[in-house]
């Protein structure tokens, strides 16, 4: 088992490196319900949530209680808290016929069990919903490696194997109704590395511990993928260097008719592994390209090789020069306004990797290896870019940073900016959430880092709990200008508290998009307008420091709260809704508020 930086996640690597991880580090409770014995993942699992800047503590259940323990609402679980819960439920365990004695099974029998799995994770799936709103990550159900009918298993969708297959599509759909509880694919996992080396049948047998040592990183890595996309620790931009990492061979030198790309290997590798870094693209995920080189020589390739899968088009920022790596990077990030933790940044060379890396110790940099024909697995698998919500301004991102270089260029043409700003036709709208915005409202609390008061993520059924409480209020913020749309880029989140006078201001974020157009003010004065119509006469405003949300420390002074108290990173402000100060910019083309 090999990270990007070809360790090998042995016992004794992981303890040693998690020894030496410096933080600061949030703390992270997760929580472990099974019916098999996990324990043995504990170190593999810390490492790698100490990786993406988590310091973990454990609930470990007892033995095969997630009935117990998911039922009982004054169960140790609950009182533990978790941030997480993992839901190690292997199906061998839960009906062993299905796995040991399936031949014998007669159909009335199989129906009879497989309605018993889907009343099973019904009550703990409602129970769940009852008693935590922590996501959970669900297990599915590993297939058997040898199925009980032999190779006629396959020739019936009614035998072993689709049984199984079945049961895994029964728990995608019932999960569909609870935006809490993910699955992990660990059958998924289990053919990465073969079925084999990923069990250890020895301690199966001695203490209900199905895998081995090398099936235990795998999984915590897995695991940690999901944490890193909940907690908003995924990236954001991938950059990339061109030769030998896009095609094979050095542009400057081969020319474009020698460079290797194409059909014969090693050029259908390279080929490949754009189509991979396409899938990125697709899903969301900012290219960017930093290379030294001339870029006389580059467009031609970028704009006519009949084998090249990436275009001009799919890339954001381009820095095709002589300039150092660092200074390029620096300025990709300045120019996307996204923070330098966000970034990935690929080469084949390791001097600019190391170089990177001693500078930019915030970039997560990898090197390549030698062999092109595993770039393309390696990189659909590292998980940097994984998450679990998908939304309509994932699919155009790449469009809105380009647009956002055409207003970069049109700013440099005025002197004044509120003159620039008034060119650019800006219109906001706030509304209510609804069912549609919720997936890119959730995404936000998720990835937001930088202009986010108290950073608080949520999923997408604890905000459909907020959206549709009396107690609590959900509004975003979408907005366009005459270079086109940028989306849903604001949130805010209101808690009113009953018999009280008070409102509390619980989440406030905006994207990095469009920090500097002041449209913040606009939400903050829908917030106290919302707030004075229903006869609240104070708002209560958070500002919680964290690593990165230094730019707006002072959000809520500079805007007429007043400080109530401050202690280590937490500090409170009250704005008395009798003020009502003018916040709001005059250059707006259109404002359209729902209250």
């Amino acid at each position: 088992m090999e990270n990007f930086d070809n360790k090998i996640y042995t016992l004794d690597y992981v303890l040693s490196a998690s020894a030496k991880m410096n933080g600061p580090f949030k703390p992270l409770k997760i929580a472990v319900v099974r019916n098999i014995t996990l324990e043995s993942i504990e170190p593999y699992l810390t490492y790698f949530i100490q990786s993406i800047g988590f310091k973990p503590t454990y609930y470990f259940s007892l033995y095969d209680d997630a009935i117990q323990q998911i039922h009982d609402s004054n169960s140790p679980l609950y009182q533990f808290k978790p941030d997480i819960i993992i839901m190690a439920i292997k199906l061998e365990s839960l009906c062993p016929d299905l796995f040991n004695n399936f031949c014998a099974l007669s159909d009335k029998k199989r129906e009879q069990t497989q309605m018993f799995i889907q009343q099973y994770f019904e009550q703990l799936f409602s129970s769940l919903k009852k008693n935590t709103s922590a996501p959970v990550l669900l297990n599915n159900f590993e297939t058997p490696t040898a199925p009980s009918f032999g190779i006629y298993d396959s020739q019936s969708l009614n035998h072993q194997q689709y049984t199984i297959k079945k049961l895994n599509i029964l728990l995608v759909e019932l999960i569909q109704t609870h935006s809490h509880i993910y699955l992990v694919d660990v059958d998924l996992l289990q053919h990465r590395i073969g079925s084999q080396h990923y069990y250890d049948l020895r301690y199966w047998y001695i203490g209900k511990a199905p895998y081995s040592k090398l099936a235990y990183p795998l999984l915590a890595k897995e695991y940690s993928k999901y944490c890193r996309a909940l907690f908003g620790k995924n990236k954001k931009c991938l950059i990339l260097d061109l030769d030998n990492t896009l095609w094979g061979g050095i542009i400057g030198e081969d020319g474009i008719n020698k460079i290797q790309l194409g059909h014969a290997y090693p050029g259908s590798a390279f080929v490949d592994f754009q189509k991979a870094i396409l899938t990125l693209y697709y899903r969301g995920v900012i290219l960017a390209i930093c290379s030294k080189n001339n870029l006389t020589d580059v467009m031609p390739v970028l704009n006519e090789h009949p084998d090249m899968v990436l275009r001009l088009k799919h890339f954001s920022v381009m820095k095709i020069n002589w300039n150092n790596k660092v200074d390029n990077i620096r300025e990709i990030a300045q120019e996307i306004n996204i923070g330098l933790d966000s970034l990935v940044f690929i080469d084949d060379s390791d001097f600019e990797i190391n170089f990177v890396k001693e500078l930019l110790p915030e970039v997560t940099s990898i090197k390549l290896s030698k062999d092109p024909a595993q770039y393309a697995y390696f990189l659909m698998n590292f998980g940097l870019f994984d998450t679990l919500l998908y939304s309509e301004e994932d699919k155009n991102r790449t469009i809105m940073y380009r647009a956002e270089a055409s207003r970069n260029q049109l700013k440099s043409s005025f002197d004044n900016i509120e003159n620039y700003y008034r060119s650019l036709s800006i219109q906001v709208e706030i509304k209510r959430a609804d069912e549609y915005s919720l997936s890119r409202i959730s995404q936000l609390t998720q990835r937001s880092n930088q202009f986010n008061l108290t950073t608080q993520r949520y999923t997408e059924s604890q905000l459909k709990e907020k959206m549709h409480s009396l107690q609590s209020d959900v509004f975003y913020l979408t907005v366009s200008d005459r270079f086109g749309k940028h989306g849903l880029v604001g949130v805010a989140i209101i808690d009113y508290h009953e018999g009280r006078k008070t409102a509390y201001i619980n989440t406030f974020l905006l994207s990095c998009r469009v920090i500097s157009y002041n449209v913040e003010n606009v939400l903050l004065k829908t917030i106290l307008d919302t707030c004075r119509s229903k006869g609240i006469q104070e708002v209560i405003g958070e500002y919680i420091q964290t690593d990165k949300n230094n730019l707006v420390k002072n959000f809520y002074t500079e805007r007429y709260f007043q400080v109530e108290s401050s202690a280590d990173n937490r500090t409170v402000y009250k704005y008395d809704l009798r003020d009502n100060h003018n916040i709001v910019p005059n250059y707006f083309d259109l404002i359209s508020t729902e209250r």
